[in-house]
Order: structure tokens, then C-alpha cells, then sequence
């Protein structure tokens, strides 16, 4: 059936959008702790990737943005020996739009 459509003349196009304005969060990486009041864990790590970051699970000299829950554990305090930024859920949030 492909054979025919394509005989037909069907072609498939890549779509592309610029990364500038479809993924500002390209190259970054996110590490989150804690208790966040509007996002789980998944829809954190979704949201960010889509908007081209990644999200690591330990702290290092790599990491770019540690967001912060309640009671975020040791994890915070190793983004602040690193000089790692932190953030919290509100700033995050901004982020994303």
C-alpha cells in the first residue's frame, strides 16, 4: 500500500521549527527535590525536556538549575557547595511559559 501511494507521488516532509523559539531550555540541565505544590515529578522532567533540557538525579559542577521542593533533603545543600543555582517551584514555573 506505501508502494502505491508513494508511485502515486506521495512525499513525507520533515517538519522543523526553529530551536530558538520551540526549545530556549536547550542544553540545560534540571535536578528536582522536594515537594513541588503544582507539579509531579513526571510532569516537572516532561515539561523541561520538551523545551530542550534534560534532568539529571544527583547534583554536580554540570547541573544548571536544582528546583526546590518542601523538604528537599541533602540535595539542596550539595547545589549550594557546588554553586549550583537554585530555584523555586514559582520561578520555575516562569520558566516554562
Amino acid at each position: 500500500m506505501l508502494r502505491h501511494l508513494f508511485q502515486q507521488g506521495l512525499k513525507i516532509e520533515s517538519v522543523q521549527t526553529p530551536d530558538e523559539e520551540k526549545r530556549p531550555l536547550e542544553g540545560k540541565k534540571f535536578l528536582f527535590t522536594g515537594q513541588m505544590d503544582r507539579y509531579t515529578r513526571r510532569q516537572a522532567k516532561a515539561a523541561v525536556e520538551r523545551l530542550g533540557a534534560r534532568v539529571t538525579s544527583s547534583v554536580s559542577s554540570q547541573t544548571d538549575y536544582v528546583v526546590v521542593g518542601e523538604n528537599p533533603g541533602g540535595k539542596r545543600d550539595a547545589a549550594e557547595e557546588q554553586h549550583v543555582e537554585i530555584i523555586d517551584e514559582q520561578t520555575f514555573k516562569k520558566m516554562l511559559h
